[in-house]
């Protein structure tokens, strides 16, 4: 049995200390759960006991953030040894559904990118995606990495570089599911409408948005839209969803996308059904993270940063794409529209 090399703990091992953990941390728990209605000032004694309790269970939550990292650096070394290796296998599985029921998307898709490098039976997906003890937004995610096993299988999707001041980021795109979006977009990369388009508006936790502005003479000026709208491919069952490091497209109202895009720093599920997922980040989810921030994000609205100097897309190739033709599908002529 494969152990880990620095500790010489085996993943069963591992499992058999998060048992004994989660004990401890149920137990915890259910000593800060209180048995009456609490009064509105509860004696000091009580209050320094309940402190004392609650520093306990965040110090054993902390252990157990450690024991995962263990758990998941020993299952993936052991599915690389052993691929298949149902122990491994379920282990990881086990890890990602924790993180999709606290929302970390992010997490449960790089580690579904392991398992499918490792050529995962994809009804594992499928029979996580029916669990019960997950909310709906939750089994979206397993949903996803069954598209995205198949889309490894059948490796086809047209593929496109942004050379950005912080780095490259590669962008595999859905056409299957946007292939106007799609489209569009290669045709436009082709073109080299992209060369030193800003990063405009970059709000933290939410999304960098981008392809439309540049700067002329140092002054920031709108790059106007390709001068024509596409139609939104956001509203059939089969449309892609948002999560983090994908692509979308901007628009101005329903049919007025043309350039701009955004990447999504984050699950931006009330954007499903209101604009075009059509791409995700396969490298360089590091650079995104790193594009600079322009806007602070408020209630109900957003306030710029004075004196960022922000970064720009310097220029963007098609690195991959299908045997055919790819050009916008042309809705309108339009220069107000192309979401600002």
């Amino acid at each position: 049995m494969l152990q880990n090399q620095e500790s010489g703990t085996s993943l069963t091992e591992l499992l058999q200390q998060w048992q004994t953990l989660d004990g401890k941390i149920a137990a915890k728990k259910a000593e800060l759960k209180p048995t009456t209605s609490e009064p509105t000032e509860p004696p000091v004694a009580e209050a320094q006991d309940r402190e004392k309790l609650l520093a306990e269970y965040n110090e054993l939550l902390t252990q157990a953030e450690a024991l995962f990292l263990k758990i998941e650096t020993q299952a993936k070394a052991q599915l690389v040894a052993t691929p298949n290796d149902s122990q491994a296998t379920r282990t990881l599985l086990g890890l990602m559904l924790n993180d999709a029921q606290f929302g970390r998307d992010a997490r449960v898709f790089q580690l579904g990118d392991t398992l499918i490098s490792q050529g995962i039976n994809p009804e594992y997906f499928v029979m996580a995606s029916r669990s019960e003890r997950l909310s709906i937004p939750a089994r979206e995610l397993f949903d996803e990495l069954l598209l995205r096993h198949a889309e490894k299988e059948q490796n086809d999707l047209p593929r496109v570089r942004l050379i950005t001041t912080q780095g490259d980021i590669i962008i595999e795109l859905y056409e299957n599911e946007a292939p106007d979006t799609v489209g569009n977009f290669i045709s436009l990369v082709e073109s080299g409408y992209y060369k030193n388009r800003l990063f405009h508006r970059v709000i933290d936790g939410f999304m960098a948005q981008g392809g439309g502005f540049k700067l002329q003479g140092g002054v920031e000026v709108d790059g106007d839209g390709p001068g024509y709208a596409i139609p939104c491919e956001c509203n059939s069952p089969e449309k892609r969803l948002h999560f983090t490091n994908c692509i979308s497209m901007a628009h101005a109202g329903t049919n007025t996308g043309g350039a701009q895009f955004f990447l999504t720093l984050s699950r931006t599920d009330s954007l499903d059904g209101r604009h075009t997922c059509f791409g995700r980040i396969i490298k360089g989810t590091d650079v995104l993270a790193a594009i600079k921030k322009t806007h602070i994000p408020l209630e109900l609205t957003e306030q710029p940063i004075e004196g960022v100097q922000k970064d720009k897309i310097i220029s963007a190739e098609v690195i991959r794409k299908r045997d055919h033709e790819y050009s916008p599908n042309k809705i309108k002529t339009a220069s107000d529209t192309d979401g600002k």
